[in-house]
């Protein structure tokens, strides 16, 4: 959208919204707070003020006030982004003829970067109480105008059909959205300059900042994160300014205004539900202005009802055999296919070892041969989309024109005169490696690796449609299917272990950017997240575990920094000297507005970075340390987070492949799943992890129902719901009884005030057959005393556990009857502040047993919690729940466990 943040200097096609201006003529700020304290009547009075006799209170005191959505669109505009920015700047002779051009709204002008400057000269003159109290006040202002944009948006759906579709509507009311990101990003980082923390009530809703350059020391207190934080806060799901919060499944009038943007760009609808979902407006902005390429855009006509990504889906029947084929001359159909012996592929994969194709880079002759991968072999992993013509469902072929392609632009990913080579068979040799690296050891990086000249004879390859054995026969045989799981066992040393990635994608390799050196660095980024590539599956697994991903754009090869959205501490190769347009630096000359600007163009490549999965690639980082000990120290809930909420937002052909993919992220040897029924893989990983997300147990997504073993019923059958949060975790420990497997409720890395746990008064048990209800939390004190908190509970059975399923009630009943009391937990993580929304997920537990130290808790259900305020909003004036228990908080220090019968928690096997 443009006007509320400066255009994007693109190349690529864009398409973007202008937003009228619309406001009141007439009014004019009456009155500048005159001290720290004082928020003045001209914003949060403004109607009164200006002569309008309505409510503001609600959605229908407005829509009656104003009479018509014109109206109610004018003093939208007039009140929640004028008066707002006049209130934000504290300033009563602000021109509104500064913010317009040609019709339009256009903050990105000199004097309104003027009043910026100003704002922030003022600020930095007062004492740090006065500082403080200035941040509380812009709390205030902004959660306010939160608040009133929502309700803004019910009244204009109060209107008639006919009025209420007002184009000036949406895109006003979408414009106070990013006006308000803005402002909060502006805050923040203004306040951390003043060395004072950004306000913890916006640090869970906004993409914090990393500059590129060295920091001058006024700019340092913005920059304490280390280069793996910022990508944290991209993980911490914004939970108040989402454009889809949850429980929220259509939004407002501004997200549905912003979902269309997405469609009319060519994005699947699905993937920006996804994205809605999980960012908030400042951040999307860009990426909904991006116009997919035609090449990428498919039918997305059955996305939303799958619940995944659809239109890149490819099934080919194993008896045609029809399968698009694509060859790198246009038009040319009759190119021979090059064919790769399978016993010799197969003899490999069965001795444990790993294929590679080698190639002859003497003129026109390949002389393909296949060769087993070593130590002391430097190769390039393959990684492409199969709906782009590049795989092959009954060979192990492709046609030759690929191969002498393939084999071109492999070669241009190496650097000219360099290629890597390691030998860990020493200490000395590895300390030596380490010493010897030189500008792409941070790319390349693994235990003792070295240089050598590079081999000018040939190219080494792997590619799954050549490397991965394929049956010419109709069905596959059971050795087929065999040799398929030997191969995928493989694929984390594969993609780990390649010199680089070279990711192959149509939408990106048809690009069309008039002058690609001068493609900017969120430009790219950008490209790379539309792209179908970033929308499969297998392309996670592969990405996430590559030491270097080099794009193919407009016939160049772009390698992304391993440290995206950061420059000044990347290394690139020197085929990265096409991206020459990097992104300014954040620094101090720059007004407050142009700062939120760099920033959020700079949260773009730190997204791509976040669905690379940064993280998962440190694993197999150099280190002198046995990778093994490495995984044993870090905590594991973190990558279970990332793998399960990436896969969320991805789609393979094959819904089977979604738990090998799980595994192999997760460092499981798949093999052994070949012998599990498909429906049964998941829940069987899930069962074999020893550290696992709270939040996995009020997953929305499918769960299993084990007859006799309600406590069971948490575990997911398949990789759907919402995504999970990282906080609180369930650690399996030793369990001194045999028959047992027993898990702690961690909550050390979780922020505790986010993680609310509750139990009943002592002989108090709330009923497992009432599922909705009220807790009352006694626990929260103010200056003024004990304030009682009250959440609105419904529990979420499965569906197969229905009132007549006497099968499933008897022995939940069995464990209410014996119960101590009942154990509520409400993950305020996973919910919003936002009306539209809920408070939180969690899970209603039976006490089993309790002492001074242990609590032993029985699993029931999951639930959803509500405030008063969001209940109101939901049901529209609900009766009151019947039934209504007050609860204390369980303390920190007591701990709390989970039982499972081992006999129902099956063992596969230790993680690799």
């Amino acid at each position: 959208m443009e006007g509320v943040l400066a255009a994007e200097a693109w190349t690529v096609a864009s398409g973007r919204l202008k937003v009228p201006f619309v406001a009141l003529t007439y009014h004019r700020p009456s009155h500048s707070p005159s001290s720290d304290d004082d928020d003045g009547p001209s914003f949060y009075d403004f109607p009164r003020h200006n002569g309008f006799a309505l409510r503001t209170d609600d959605a229908k005191g407005l829509f009656a006030g104003c009479g018509t959505i014109g109206a109610l669109t004018s003093l939208l505009q007039s009140w929640l982004f004028f008066e707002l920015l006049a209130a934000f700047l504290e300033r009563r002779d602000i021109d509104r003829n500064d913010f317009e051009a040609y019709g339009f709204v256009d903050i990105d002008q000199a004097r309104v970067h003027g009043y910026f400057r100003d704002w922030r000269a003022g600020l930095s003159r007062r004492s740090y109480a006065g500082k403080q109290t200035a941040r509380k006040r812009l709390e205030r202002i902004i959660e306010f105008a939160m608040r009133k944009s929502e309700m803004f948006e019910e009244a204009a759906d109060l209107f008639e059909s006919a009025d209420a579709d007002d184009e000036d509507f949406d895109r006003v009311a979408l414009s106070v959205k990013l006006l308000i990101g803005l402002l909060i990003s502006i805050s923040d980082d203004t306040f951390s300059i003043f060395d004072s923390q950004p306000s913890a009530h916006w640090a869970s809703s906004r993409i914090l900042h990393a500059s590129k350059a060295e920091p001058e020391p006024s700019d340092k207190p913005l920059l304490r994160m280390d280069k793996e934080e910022p990508r944290e806060h991209l993980h911490t799901r914004p939970k108040w300014f989402l454009p889809l919060p949850p429980d929220d499944y259509h939004g407002g009038r501004a997200a549905k205004r912003f979902l269309r943007l997405f469609a009319d760009n060519g994005w699947c609808p699905y993937q920006a539900r996804q994205l809605c979902r999980s960012y908030d407006y400042l951040t999307l902005n860009s990426l909904a202005s991006l116009k997919c390429h035609q090449t990428s855009i498919g039918d997305h006509g059955q996305c939303m009802q799958l619940g995944r990504c659809c239109a890149h889906d490819l099934t080919v029947d194993p008896a045609s055999g029809i399968y698009p084929f694509q060859h790198a001359i246009k038009d040319e159909h009759d190119c021979e296919f090059i064919h790769v012996p399978k016993e010799e592929i197969a003899d490999i994969i069965k001795s444990g070892d790993i294929p590679l194709i080698s190639l002859s880079l003497g003129g026109d002759d390949l002389d393909l041969k296949v060769v087993r991968c070593t130590p002391h072999v430097a190769y390039t992993a393959i990684s492409h989309v199969w709906s782009d013509g590049l795989g092959n469902p009954k060979s192990n072929a492709l046609p030759r024109c690929q191969l002498f392609r393939l084999r071109e632009m492999i070669l241009q990913t190496y650097s000219p005169g360099f290629i890597p080579c390691y030998d860990d068979r020493t200490l000395w040799s590895r300390f030596k490696g380490h010493l010897n690296a030189d500008w792409r050891a941070f790319i390349n990086s693994s235990p003792g690796r070295q240089y050598i000249k590079i081999n000018r004879k040939r190219v080494l390859f792997w590619m799954d449609t050549l490397c991965i054995p394929v049956s010419s026969d109709s069905y596959a045989t059971e050795e087929d299917e065999d040799l398929k799981f030997r191969a995928m066992r493989h694929m984390t040393p594969i993609f780990a272990g390649a010199f680089n990635t070279l990711v192959l994608d149509r939408r990106l390799q048809d690009a069309g950017i008039p002058v690609p050196s001068q493609a900017n660095e969120d430009e790219l980024a950008a490209l790379v997240l539309s792209s179908k590539w970033m929308q499969r599956g297998w392309a996670l697994e592969e990405g996430s575990l590559a030491q270097g991903c080099v794009f193919q754009l407009m016939g160049e090869q772009y390698e992304m920094p391993d440290e995206l959205g950061n420059s000044a501490s990347s290394t690139k190769s020197s085929r990265s000297d096409l991206l020459r347009n990097l992104l300014s630096n954040v620094e101090s000359r720059h007004s407050p507005l142009d700062r939120a600007f760099i920033n959020a163009r700079q949260s773009i490549p730190l997204l791509l970075g976040r669905a690379l999965l940064h993280e998962k690639r440190q694993f197999s980082v150099v280190s002198l340390f046995p990778r093994s000990l490495r995984l044993a120290k870090r905590p594991r809930t973190p990558q279970f987070v990332w793998t399960w909420n990436s896969l969320l937002e991805r789609s393979t052909t094959k819904p089977e492949d979604g738990p090998i993919i799980f595994a192999n992220m997760l460092d499981f040897n798949v093999y052994p799943l070949k012998l599990i029924p498909r429906q049964e893989r998941l829940p069987l990983l899930v069962q074999n992890c020893d550290e696992l997300p709270l939040s996995l147990l009020y997953n929305t997504g499918p769960r299993i129902c084990i007859k006799g073993h309600p406590e069971l019923g948490w575990i997911p059958r398949d990789i759907a719901g919402d995504h999970l949060v990282d906080g609180a975790a369930l650690r399996r420990i030793n369990s001194e009884q045999n028959n047992q497997v027993e898990f702690l409720i961690d909550r050390s890395n979780s922020n505790l005030k986010s993680t609310l746990i509750l139990r009943t008064s002592h002989g108090q048990c709330i009923p497992y057959d009432v599922e909705t209800f009220v807790v009352r939390d006694g626990t929260n004190t103010t200056s003024n005393g004990r304030v009682d908190q009250e959440y609105f509970v419904q529990i979420q059975r499965n569906a197969t556990q229905g009132p007549d399923d006497n099968e499933i009630q008897s022995p939940v009943g069995e464990i209410h009857g014996q119960s101590m009391g009942t154990c509520i937990v409400i993950d305020l993580a996973c919910g919003t502040p936002s009306v539209r929304g809920f408070a939180g997920r969690g899970a209603r537990f039976y006490v089993d047993s309790h002492n001074q130290g242990d609590m032993t808790l029985r699993y029931d259900a999951p639930l959803i919690a509500w405030t008063a305020e969001q209940w109101q909003h939901k049901c529209n004036n609900p009766p009151t729940p019947s039934h209504c228990f007050d609860t204390v908080q369980v303390a920190c220090q007591q701990r709390l466990l989970l039982n499972f019968a081992r006999s129902q928690y099956r063992v596969l096997g230790e993680q690799r």
